[in-house]
């Protein structure tokens, strides 16, 4: 696996060899990038490691955790390459940073002091072993993906053109979708908290289809019109002309902070739209900025994640972050769920593809198809009991229900490929003095929901996104490679 995260990392060190000024500079910025990578990796990579090994090593948990702190340095490898190098690959460095924190570094701690999430109770001991050695077949996969992504970039929507009038189509669009549905589920939750407005929302419209799309749609409709706002007005000022729409573009901005807050909405969708609009508005335009927000990142991904969750129930509550707190918050159920979904394999096989099924069908009501799979994460709370059933599934654990080890290497594998397309096409923008399109300004962040699961509940909130953002553009005659 360590082989595989080198030839990753190689594969990035190519792929970020851009020609844009602002992330090239001179010529002691290889020497810089070579230099610090070796102090950042010692403190992913040995520094970190040592600290848990150092504060836990003496708890009664189990000693299955070199999977996972294998995991933890190789992560930690490519996370110390990024910020050193400080080029904009947005994808790798949520993908790397989400697999650092959530399948590495907390699942050792986990292991070491046996103490899991209260929201996951009952683990399968025997399974811990297991459960690291899938999550380290799915990097070494995701890894494989990345560096197989080399290669001739083809034209996609995320290159296309911003059209005007559509662009405006949307806007309206977005404000008669605001205005319907804050007619059905009323102003003030919003304002109250994530449970009173997903009661709220519940209550509008009964089926769960049709509530994870509006729920998408929230999300989409006001982000992609931000960007294509902002996309418009980088087009007119590229062709010489006076910059519009500037009004319009304040609006929507306000629109959306209104609508996607940190209040009512869920930490990970508020977090996607808010460093999308970071990229938007230039955070990651030269180098020093793009090591800002990687470091930014893995920071949120540890304090701000666990502390935003304050706003989750009707009387807000702050808790104190510490090692103690965060491996056993349900916000860190990943590797739990891990060691659940080889238990259940263990015992009746995978699903043979049925619950990607319930993915691909997200949009099917369940009126319509009674027998429909229900999310992953809430179908093995059901399997092993649990009351509380708003369970996440890691990615590793869906692509492993459904498909055993081939399935889980096929999932890994394609995401990876397909987060290492999306950092050319990134580079390829750099390269040309352009921000990334619409939808690499925002998936790469909205992975982290992909990564953390369930799929079926990120899934209508990614079709929502990337249809608007195709209806919004028209295509050019650039090509890429």
């Amino acid at each position: 696996m360590v082989g595989f995260a080198r030839e990753n990392m190689r594969h990035m060190t190519a792929l970020t060899a851009v020609t844009e000024e602002r992330h090239t500079g001179g010529g002691t910025d290889g020497a810089w990038t070579t230099w610090w990578r070796w102090p950042l990796a010692f403190a992913f990579c040995l520094l970190a490691p040592w600290a848990l090994l150092t504060r836990l090593g003496e708890a009664e948990g189990s000693g299955d955790h070199g999977w996972s702190l294998a995991v933890m340095v190789v992560a930690g490898w490519c996370l110390a390459g990024i910020l050193a190098s400080g080029r904009p690959v947005l994808y790798a460095t949520v993908a790397w940073a989400f697999t650092y924190i959530f399948m590495g570094a907390i699942p050792v701690a986990q292991i070491l002091s046996n103490q899991f999430p209260t929201t996951t109770p009952r683990i399968a001991e025997y399974m811990v072993g297991p459960a690291g050695q899938a999550v380290a077949v799915g990097v070494a996969a995701m890894a494989l993906g990345m560096g197989l992504s080399r290669g001739r970039a083809a034209r996609s929507l995320l290159t296309r053109e911003v059209a005007g009038g559509r662009t405006f189509a949307l806007v309206a669009l977005t404000y008669a979708f605001v205005a319907y549905s804050l007619s059905k589920t009323g102003v003030a939750p919003l304002f109250e908290s994530r449970d009173a407005l997903l009661f709220a929302r519940n209550s509008a419209w009964r089926d769960t289809a049709t509530v994870a799309v509006m729920t998408g749609a929230s999300l989409a409709l006001p982000l992609v019109s931000v960007h294509a706002l902002v996309r418009l007005r980088d087009q007119q000022r590229a062709r010489g002309d006076r910059a519009r729409h500037g009004i319009a573009l304040t609006a929507m901005t306000l629109t959306l902070l209104v609508t996607i807050n940190p209040i009512s909405s869920p930490r990970i969708t508020f977090g996607t739209a808010l460093l999308s609009l970071a990229v938007a508005f230039g955070a990651f335009r030269t180098k020093n900025r793009t090591r800002l927000m990687v470091a930014s990142i893995v920071v949120g991904l540890v304090v701000v994640f666990p502390a935003a969750d304050a706003f989750r129930r009707d009387q807000a509550q702050v808790t104190a972050i510490d090692v103690q707190s965060l491996v056993t918050k349900g916000d860190y159920d990943a590797f739990a769920q891990m060691t659940n979904t080889m238990l259940y394999v263990d015992r009746y096989g995978d699903t043979d593809w049925r619950q990607a099924a319930g993915v691909v069908t997200f949009w099917v009501p369940r009126s319509l198809w009674p027998d429909k799979p229900t999310d992953t994460g809430a179908y093995l709370a059901r399997f092993r009991g649990y009351e509380f059933r708003n369970l996440s599934e890691p990615l590793w654990g869906e692509g492993y229900i459904n498909g055993g080890w081939i399935g889980l290497a096929v999932v890994m594998g394609g995401f990876g490929y397909l987060a290492g397309r999306g950092d050319r096409r990134i580079l390829r923008s750099a390269r040309a003095g352009r921000a990334p399109g619409i939808l690499d300004a925002i998936l790469p962040f909205y992975s982290v929901i992909i990564l953390r699961g369930s799929l079926l509940q990120a899934t209508a909130g990614l079709a929502v996104l990337a249809v608007t953002a195709w209806a919004v553009t028209r295509p050019t005659s650039a090509t890429g490679r």
